[in-house]
């Protein structure tokens, strides 16, 4: 009786959360969203926004909404609040106090000195309970020559729904809008009054962001727009001091040492992004709170940090020092990338080319260390590359192409507490850990998992480039079974890159949108397991064949005497998988995943 008091009470308590609004599903709502940006005559700009926030439950005011957090930069920027309070449900309007107002540090500039200026003014909301509308309005004016360009990147998916979104655009008459629009069919409203131009954009029914993993953003709904083109914008980045890549004697002379000892240009390479990435601290500053600006190498070598770009820029320099040529990256999506439009908040991260001679052309990070080519994991970016000398933009892209797994193992089980066998394991593209291959062939055993380490006697490296290993294994297991009152159990060793490596362990059984997965795979697991007279198998044999648009799984098992043969493949055509599809995607990838299929049984004949 006790235990049915208390289910009736969670259930009351997360109905009573809810507030009971069978038309407000969502934790909160944005009744109206409005940001307006404004380029003044004088170079200058303004942004305001104003949101109305409708709350439909006690988590979006305890979590999401109750609190409002405001990051600009005070030495080019000044925030005004305009106004702010809340509309209780009884319609008793609460005035947000004074000390609801606190400035702190953002917490991406905590141990940042060269950014401990910037500023994050948490606004907290009072007077908040279900059914309570928080209004705010607020406004920050930028000084000219902050931002290399008039920009803006405005995502129409937020964490909650909006019934209605205003995107308005101020700019003097004389000046032209570039502007873009993706994955909604909404054009802006264009009006001259005053001596300036006015774009509206109207959205209504905004959807709030799905939480679910895998998904794909590039068709998120979104505008840019700039009052340049990305060329203008770019050089006025590039004409910085720090893209001429000079470095101080002192840095020089590490970068020449380290070439010299090492002796070898991947050596070279990996020493010194294990200095950048490791020893110095990376500080995830965005470019949109310091104007995108970049010190010097020298200016971070001795700060001991610097942003993502400034790292990237310093490792370039090292290497060029090290005659290896290499320049910093500007990495964007394919499918926001535009030259037309300066929007440089779209970049995602920064990255490093190099062009060794031992080598295919590399891509590094200079934020952290890895064991593989980079360049196979950019499909679907645009790479600018970031040179003071340039004349003009210089942008490539990498195809997307199916990378290859390859497992063949052959097993002699000589009795329960005995087996032998080799294997040998291919790996393409991005499942190719060179680096690490390169500097110890020891760590291809680390390449395997279903057989303890202990139980690979010997492995070779018999090929190896950037794009593909090959590498071979002799396995002695003194007890490879797990054994229980006769039966016995057999791990099937796997490859630990390929399908493995995403770490897809189940799929819910209802998905609502797409599902991206992150490579083109053609992945094969083939076995000969030979087993003797006193143990028989129990383990069912299974044949399918799943065919669908986007991939295809094949699974099948013969018994021929004494033995086994087993052959999986999976083979991924399409990343991007329509709701449509997802059934049989899940379907797929369960046989895949299948316990019995990666773990054998056998049974004693005389037990």
């Amino acid at each position: 009786m006790k235990r049915v008091y208390i289910i009736a009470f969670l259930f009351i308590l997360v109905m009573s959360d809810r507030g009971f609004t069978q038309n407000s599903p969502e934790d909160a709502t944005y009744r109206l969203l409005v940001k307006e940006y404004t380029l003044n005559a004088d170079g200058s700009s303004d942004f305001r926004l104003y949101k109305e926030v409708l709350l439909n439950t006690h988590r979006a005011f305890h979590r999401d909404q109750g609190e409002t957090f405001i990051v600009y930069n005070p030495e080019y920027q000044a925030l005004k609040i305009n106004d702010s309070y809340t509309v209780m449900a009884d319609g008793k309007k609460v005035v947000t106090p004074a000390n609801a107002f606190n400035e702190v540090l953002p917490r991406f500039a905590a141990q940042v000195p060269d950014y401990n200026h910037l500023r994050e003014m948490v606004v907290t909301h009072t007077g908040l309970e279900i059914g309570a509308v928080i209004y705010l309005d607020y406004s920050i004016h930028t000084k000219k020559g902050f931002m290399p360009a008039f920009m803006g990147d405005e995502s129409l998916i937020g964490e909650a729904p909006v019934n209605e979104m205003r995107l308005i655009v101020h700019i003097p008459a004389d000046k032209q809008l570039m502007q873009k629009t993706f994955n909604i069919r909404t054009a802006p409203e264009e009006a001259t009054a005053n001596g300036m131009k006015t774009y509206t954009w109207v959205f209504r029914n905004l959807p709030a962001e799905k939480w679910d993993s895998h998904q794909d953003h590039s068709m998120d709904p979104r505008v840019i727009f700039s009052t340049e083109d990305l060329k203008r914008a770019y050089f006025s980045i590039v004409k910085q001091d720090a893209f001429t890549f000079m470095t101080p004697p002192e840095l020089a002379a590490i970068a020449a040492e380290i070439a010299k000892a090492e002796g070898d240009n991947l050596k070279t390479i990996m020493k010194l992004q294990a200095i950048v990435s490791k020893d110095l601290n990376t500080w995830n500053v965005p470019g949109i709170y310091n104007g995108f600006q970049c010190r010097t190498p020298q200016e971070v070598w001795k700060s001991n940090g610097g942003t993502p770009m400034e790292k990237s820029v310093l490792l370039a320099s090292l290497l060029m020092n090290a005659g290896i040529n290499a320049r910093p990256l500007m990495v964007f999506p394919s499918k926001f990338y535009d030259p037309s439009v300066a929007c440089l908040s779209l970049a995602e991260s920064f990255l490093v080319q190099i062009n060794p001679r031992e080598t295919e052309q590399w891509i590094l990070s200079a934020t952290g260390t890895g064991d593989r080519n980079l360049r196979y994991d950019l499909p679907g970016q645009t790479l600018l590359l970031l040179d003071g000398s340039a004349e003009s933009l210089r942008t490539f892209e990498y195809p997307l192409e199916t990378a290859i797994v390859n497992l063949g193992a052959g097993l002699v089980i000589q009795d329960t507490a005995r087996m032998t066998g080799t294997m040998t394991l291919e790996l393409t593209r991005q499942f190719n850990p060179y680096y690490r291959l390169k500097n110890d062939a020891g760590q291809a055993a680390g390449l395997i998992s279903g057989v303890s380490k202990s139980n690979i006697k010997n492995s070779e490296v018999k090929k190896l480039s950037e794009s593909k290993s090959l590498t071979t294994y002799e396995l002695e297991c003194d007890k490879p079974f797990r054994g229980y009152a006769g039966y016995f159990y057999l791990n099937l060793p796997e490859s630990r890159e390929g399908f493995e490596s995403w770490n897809i362990r189940f799929l819910s059984a209802y998905r609502d949108g797409t599902y991206v997965l992150p490579d083109l795979l053609d992945q094969t697991n083939e076995y000969s397991i030979v087993f003797p007279e006193s143990i028989e198998l129990l383990s069912p044999l299974q044949n399918s064949e799943l065919d669908y648009s986007f991939g295809k799984l094949t699974i099948t098992m013969k018994l021929k005497g004494n033995e086994l043969l087993i052959k999986k493949q999976l083979l991924i055509r399409e990343r991007i998988i329509r709701q449509a599809d997802y059934q049989d995607l899940r379907n797929m990838v369960n046989v895949w995943i299948n316990p019995g299929l990666r773990e054998l049984v056998f049974r004693s004949r005389t037990y």
